[in-house]
């Protein structure tokens, strides 16, 4: 992309739940747009394929459970080492249990709420 108003090149991107969906799109973006991307996923199978699937200079990454606030800080702390900075953080990372609400088990509320909600924020 042309525009310097959507100039990302040399950008250390940061996108976590970078490995499908939503967040994989987000990453291929950035990638094309030359900035350096880093995706997360919690495992390291999901993580190699979403790298062999994004075309890119600079594409990286890194298991990071986002339930896991120890994780997320040593993510951090290594791209912050590797790359020197996180110019752009995009809190991709999401779950879902499919059911009724009334079917909604305190567990089950406790799994989407330490991803979807504390992850994105200690990532923060």
């Amino acid at each position: 992309m042309s525009d310097p108003l959507f100039d990302v090149s040399d950008q250390v991107v940061l996108v976590s739940g970078g490995t499908r969906g939503i967040g994989r799109a987000i990453s291929q973006g950035f990638a094309e747009r030359k900035a350096t991307v880093i995706v997360t996923g919690t495992r390291q199978e999901t993580v190699d394929e979403a790298l062999d699937a994004i075309v890119g200079e600079s594409v990286h990454g890194l298991v990071c459970d986002v339930a896991d606030p120890q994780a997320i800080r040593t993510g951090v702390e290594h791209v912050i080492t590797a790359h020197g900075r996180i110019d752009t953080l995009v809190n991709c990372a999401g779950v879902n249990r499919r059911k009724p609400a009334l079917e909604v088990t305190e567990e089950d509320y406790d799994f989407i709420l330490d991803i979807n909600l504390k992850g994105a924020y200690i990532m923060s």
